[in-house]
């Protein structure tokens, strides 16, 4: 009895563990892609220059929300330095408005 209790318990743990594995690389691929987007956006917006500096403000950014914000930014701002001054704040913990 107590062997097929074991055989029960150890597939729930790898199934438990490859769906936190799973969720783990899904956020992560987001973030990477909302952080690609945001650099592309940056670029087409204000230069080449710009978007790579942006791009490296958000590099090791995760928050969906921060990163939501962050493309708020590149739309409202009007110029390349409110965007990455913006950025800096909002980025390293500000409110960045």
């Amino acid at each position: 009895m107590q062997q097929a209790l074991q055989y029960m318990e150890e597939p729930t743990m790898l199934a438990e563990a490859i769906t936190e594995w799973r969720q783990n690389a899904i956020a992560e691929g987001t973030s990477e892609g909302r952080r690609t987007l945001l650099r592309r956006q940056a670029t087409r917006r204000y230069g080449p220059e710009a978007g790579d500096q942006f791009s490296r403000l958000l590099a090791r950014e995760e928050d969906a929300d921060r990163l939501a914000l962050a493309g708020d930014l590149v739309i409202d701002c009007s110029s390349a330095e409110e965007l990455l001054s913006r950025g800096r704040r909002l980025l390293r913990g500000g409110a960045g408005e």
